[in-house]
């Protein structure tokens, strides 16, 4: 396994969506996700739904994008629409906020830190592997 405080390949941002078709759920559905090359992420969006997706936000660079969308997923979880699904339900504000967190988290602490903080199960003694 790479070291994940070294891999420059784990670098990049989150970000959230928003679209027409996403009204079928309700007000203020968004899908969040993550992207080392966000640009081209997002016209790949283009093809997907008939109507064009908006940006609705996106943070800054950090550092390993797979832990950092794993705890933004954990800091709006009462907001996600389905388990294993990337779409939440709620304002853009409360979305941006938990960014916001997520980048100032990775100013603070190390990966490793971040880890056992917001992915290590206690009550089961394991870690999320799917980072």
């Amino acid at each position: 396994m790479n070291n994940i405080n070294e891999d420059k390949t784990n670098e990049g941002t989150l970000y959230a969506l928003c679209n027409e078709i996403f009204k079928y759920y309700g007000e203020n559905v968004h899908k969040l996700g993550k992207s080392i090359n966000f640009k081209k992420r997002f016209y790949s969006y283009m093809t997907y739904y008939i109507d064009d997706s908006e940006i609705a936000c996106e943070s800054n660079i950090i550092r390993n994008i797979h832990i950092g969308e794993k705890i933004l997923f954990k800091l709006l979880e009462n907001n996600r629409i389905k388990q294993n699904r990337e779409f939440f339900k709620c304002k853009i504000d409360i979305i941006k906020n938990a960014m916001k967190t997520v980048c100032d988290l990775f100013e603070k602490y190390t990966d490793e830190e971040l880890i056992n903080m917001y992915l290590y199960d206690k009550t089961k003694d394991i870690k999320d592997t799917t980072i």
